[in-house]
């Protein structure tokens, strides 16, 4: 007996069959079009042309062949199980889609389904994997594999186009999250990262040293912005200017932003308050030396020395350390991820701790000879870090100071076996030893004089426009002579970190900007001028 439903499962079947080949036929090759216009797939590319009217005809004619080809193997059944496993499995990931948009609060995500709800979306991806492996676990777990792939490939590719997927929208209120989080941490000096901000150019590509430099201290894991101050008052022309600038050039691990400010003082100044974001904020204030600052009419030239002094002094009041980087354009960082990098430098990293300001001139260079680029550029392949200190003179209570050492130093009892002139070497390399910083020294400079020589004072005069009878302040006379013992014992190095004098606001700015030129001349390497904000950074506990 023949059921009377029968044709009507024909009919069907043929409705779903044809429905089915004219949306195939229609969006798969526009889908194609699309992946092909994003060059995610190289060798698909010639599908992303349109003919006059717009139509994808290059995917017509490659969907037809393919549709011809599955017809020809004269097996439906064949093909059709794992036909299936891409379309539940597109199916399975819009599904999850929603649900994933659903929880992460997007506000571009507004279903307009009048009984949509993110658990029954849940649920829906569920069933169709659990479809998908009662059909044919074999044919399940290829589609799978075949869709992992994709998702890695196109992660490694990288494609420089916007989906607005929903993973994105997850990963924002995720990142929200954790810097909320972070409010409820106090800060703590065992916690304390070094984060740079660096003002560069307006072209970075210009000081493109500048910015490799600030990345092989990326040991610190702090938060680094590099920012460009675009001078004037803001219109159209300097907020795209700005606008542009958000985009980041270079893929760098940090923050490129740019501001329009009155001049780059003011620029710094608004960066240094606002910049960052809850506890992501850059806490070290870097910048490049002004090769040229002596040239130009003295107004022009105060001017500069005022600007640039003043930057240094905001950053201190701020609660911001400073370095001022020098010489960075002589060394290569073209290989900077080439690990068989020839050490051309071939010297170690001397550091001249001359004061104490919370230890950011111990701090920096340690985590720079933690990176593989400068154990490749210096000698031994290791980084090897030299400690400098100058040594002060005598006092007329001499013995009772010795006394004092000794019992600082808990050897009252060996004061026959500890030379009294090396108490303060022990006791430095026993804060190196409980700072972890496998260093060399302190090696002692002996300075003989306080005065710098007469042929130093008569190039600093000439630099900064002095006459023979101006007066040169005391500590910028001890200054110079720094600068000279550095250039004796520290011209070979690799890299030097120069403890930087502080900027004081009522001092000659055209005298202390000629003194960081003559600590920073001493050679033709890298040069860092550094100084923190007087709160310590490092700490010998542990616990």
């Amino acid at each position: 007996m023949f059921p009377f439903w029968a044709p009507l499962i024909y009919f069907g079947v043929y409705a779903a069959t044809l429905s089915s080949a004219l949306a195939s036929i229609v969006g798969a090759p526009r889908v194609l079009q699309k992946v092909a216009s994003d060059d995610i797939i190289p060798f698909i590319s010639i599908f992303k042309e349109l003919n006059p009217r717009q139509d994808p005809e290059r995917g017509y004619y490659f969907t037809y062949v393919v549709a011809m080809l599955a017809v020809m193997i004269g097996d439906l059944n064949l093909v059709a199980p794992l036909i299936t496993m891409f379309f539940m499995i597109t199916y399975a990931i819009l599904n999850f889609a929603c649900f994933w948009l659903s929880i992460s609060g997007s506000p571009g995500w507004r279903p307009g389904f009048k009984w949509y709800n993110k658990w029954g979306a849940l649920f829906g991806c569920i069933i169709c994997i659990g479809i998908m492996i009662l059909i044919n676990p074999w044919f399940a777990a290829a589609a799978g594999a075949v869709a992992f792939a994709l998702d890695r490939y196109i992660r490694f590719v990288n494609p420089a186009v916007n989906w607005g997927s929903a993973l994105d929208a997850r990963r924002h209120m995720k990142a929200m999250e954790k810097v909320q989080s972070l409010r409820k941490l106090r800060p703590h000096v065992k916690n304390f990262r070094p984060g740079f901000l660096v003002m560069v150019k307006s072209k970075p590509h210009l000081e493109r040293h500048l910015i490799d430099f600030v990345r092989t201290l990326e040991y610190s894991y702090g938060t680094n912005v590099y920012v460009t101050v675009e001078q004037g008052s803001l219109n159209q022309k300097r907020k795209d200017i700005v606008t542009k600038s958000h985009k980041d050039p270079y893929k760098e691990r940090g923050f490129f932003e740019s501001l329009v400010a009155r001049d780059i003082q003011v620029g710094a100044q608004i960066m240094m308050q606002v910049g960052g974001l809850g506890r992501l904020r850059p806490n070290t204030l870097v910048m490049g030396f002004p090769e040229r600052w002596y040239m130009g009419d003295i107004d022009d030239v105060q001017e500069k020395c005022r600007m640039y002094s003043g930057m240094l002094y905001d950053a201190i009041t701020m609660d911001h350390g400073f370095m001022v980087c020098r010489n960075l354009e002589e060394v290569d960082f073209s290989n900077f991820s080439d690990n068989d990098t020839p050490n051309d430098l071939r010297g170690a990293v001397d550091v001249w701790w001359l004061l104490d300001s919370g230890g950011l001139e111990l701090l920096v260079p340690h985590l720079m000879s933690l990176h593989h680029f400068w154990k490749k550029k210096t000698r031994d392949s290791h980084c090897p870090v030299r400690l400098f200190l100058i040594s002060a003179e005598k006092s007329e209570n001499q013995e009772d100071q010795e006394l004092d050492d000794f019992r600082r130093l808990g050897a009252e009892n060996m004061r026959h076996l500890i030379d009294p002139a090396d108490i303060w070497k022990v006791e430095i390399q026993q804060l190196l030893q409980k700072l972890r910083m496998d260093w060399t020294g302190p090696l002692e400079i002996k300075s003989g004089h306080n005065d710098p020589e007469p042929e130093t004072l008569d190039d600093f005069r000439k630099l900064c426009h002095l006459r023979d009878d101006d007066e040169i302040d005391t500590s910028v006379m001890r200054w110079l002579r720094v600068s000279e013992l550095i250039q004796n014992r520290s011209h070979l190095a690799a890299c030097i970190y120069v403890a930087a004098p502080f900027p004081d606001p009522d001092q000659d700015h055209l005298q202390y900007m000629g003194l960081l030129d003559f600590l920073s001349r001493i050679t033709d390497k890298p040069v860092a001028l550094i100084r923190g904000c007087e709160k310590n950074v490092v700490t010998i506990h542990q616990d």
